[in-house]
């Protein structure tokens, strides 16, 4: 790299507008003569391996207006030069180690800049922005990105100025308080919002604006009132870990029909669980664990066909599993029912959910006998969970065609007869590794149950967006 640019800053009248040298295995340092090639206006660095910091010639490249940077291995400190890019647009330095202080100086002449995207690759906050609160920036964002960015302990004044933004993501920026009301009226269309993992409190209004397709993370906070309905337009709703009260809103099928990702655990939710979510016909996810939900689980699932992870675990829900699950033949991967307070048998029609990964129906009041076709048709069983329950009569020897089961839980039920000598050969209980959602699965140890330490503060656990972006593996249990 540094002989490359050094050739090139040798050129006398060096014309080179662009330079993309992404997505290689380019690595060391940043060399100054990148400095050196002032027509410059598209530098384009991101998916190397490139280490150190950021030579602090950049502030040379006047012309500069897209510099990307992402995914590499970079540490250090933001070099306050790059404050002199007055031409810059796009600025992307995410997925990099930085550290330090930012303040005014490195932002004050960025007048052009539209995309600003500086979120760390591990979540210990060693990049501040230091900003007076009555700061107004020169620049109307429209792309905001810092998580894993201190921006706290006040939620930051200065977004006040940017009533153009589509894009904000400012997750874990230990912000706490309430969010204050003029970001709400900003007037803002926006098709991503997270504000995850801080400490922000109060309730959340259903004034913001959303265009079609829009993901909103408000996850991990300490949001209190009722659950809001938001636009129509919203497909990813995810409002679990706070302290949301009350019923879950009777129409939010009808007001919010465009769903797709649904969590709501870990919150103080009570009532029944909404007819109208058998409405949302694009439905994926369900989750609605360690709520105070009561009454029957719908029997609405003919009409999603697409849901793969059903979650309703640690509530008071009663009655008969439906059999309308069945009808998730094609999709259903993780079915968790445990801890509540249902009744009956397992459905046989739970056999046309071919590809079911894990059965969670531990700690209920199921009874019957295990069936035996669990080892006939769900051969992508692994995790099998019916702990606490009243099953009776004897382990089906047809649990052992399972190959892939990686957990097996029938503790505590009525059950008789001899263990069967196969469960010996089940080859995937000795494999390290198995990407699957877990939600919550409690541990035997020395006959009590024990949640992993994954579990102790509030009782944070994997849930299903890590499941599609990051998956859980096995070996990251405590057992």
């Amino acid at each position: 790299m540094t002989e490359f640019t050094d050739a090139l800053s040798k050129c006398t009248n060096c014309s080179l507008e662009l330079l993309h040298l992404g997505y290689n295995k380019l690595g060391g340092f940043l060399p100054d003569s990148l400095g050196h090639l002032k027509n410059l206006k598209h530098l384009l660095l991101m998916g190397n391996s490139f280490s150190g910091s950021i030579p602090e010639s950049i502030g040379n490249l006047s012309s500069l207006e897209e510099f990307y940077l992402s995914e590499n291995g970079m540490k250090g400190t933001i070099p306050v030069s790059l404050g002199q890019l007055s031409s810059l647009v796009a600025l992307d330095l995410k997925n990099n180690q930085w550290e330090g202080i930012i303040t005014e100086a490195y932002l004050s002449n960025l007048t052009r800049l539209k995309e600003l995207s500086i979120f760390l690759t591990f979540s210990n906050n060693t990049l501040i922005f230091n900003v007076s609160s009555d700061w107004i920036p020169p620049f109307k964002l429209t792309f905001l990105n810092l998580k894993n960015c201190q921006l706290g302990p006040r939620f930051p004044m200065w977004l006040r100025y940017q009533n153009e933004l589509e894009y904000v993501s400012v997750c874990n920026a230990k912000i706490s308080g309430t969010i204050p009301d003029w970001f709400w009226k900003l007037d803002l269309i926006l098709y991503h919002l997270d504000l995850s993992n801080n400490q922000l409190s109060g309730r959340v209004p259903n004034t913001i604006k959303f265009s079609p397709q829009a993901t909103v993370f408000l996850n991990y906070n300490r949001f209190t009132g009722p659950l809001p309905l938001l636009s129509s337009n919203v497909i990813s709703y995810h409002f679990d870990h706070n302290y949301f009260s009350g019923p879950i809103p009777e129409d939010i099928g009808e007001q919010m029909p465009m769903l797709t990702d649904v969590d709501l655990s870990f919150n103080s939710l009570n009532g029944t669980i909404p007819l109208s979510v058998g409405k949302l016909s694009s439905l994926l996810t369900l989750v609605l664990s360690n709520n105070h939900l009561t009454g029957k689980i719908p029997d609405f699932w003919n009409n999603i066909p697409d849901v793969f992870v059903i979650d309703m675990s640690d509530n008071s829900l009663s009655g008969k599993i439906p059999s309308s699950l069945g009808s998730l033949s094609s999709s259903l991967k993780f079915l968790t029912l445990s801890n509540n307070h249902l009744s009956g048998e397992i459905p046989s029609a739970l056999k046309n959910c071919t590809d079911i990964n894990t059965l969670n129906l531990g700690d209920n009041k199921l009874s019957g006998e295990i069936p035996a076709w669990l080892g006939e048709t769900t051969p992508s069983l692994l995790i099998l969970r019916l702990r606490s329950n009243m099953f009776y009569g004897e382990i089906p020897s047809d649990i052992c065609k399972l190959s892939s089961l990686h957990i097996l839980d029938l503790a505590e039920n009525n059950l008789s007869g001899s263990i069967p000598s196969c469960l010996g050969n089940l080859s995937g209980m000795a494999s390290d590794v198995a990407d699957r959602y877990e939600g919550q699965l409690p541990v035997a140890t020395k006959g009590t149950d024990s949640i992993p330490e994954i579990d102790k503060q509030r009782r944070k656990l994997r849930k299903i967006k890590w499941y599609v972006h990051q998956p859980i593996r096995e070996k990251d249990l405590v057992t």
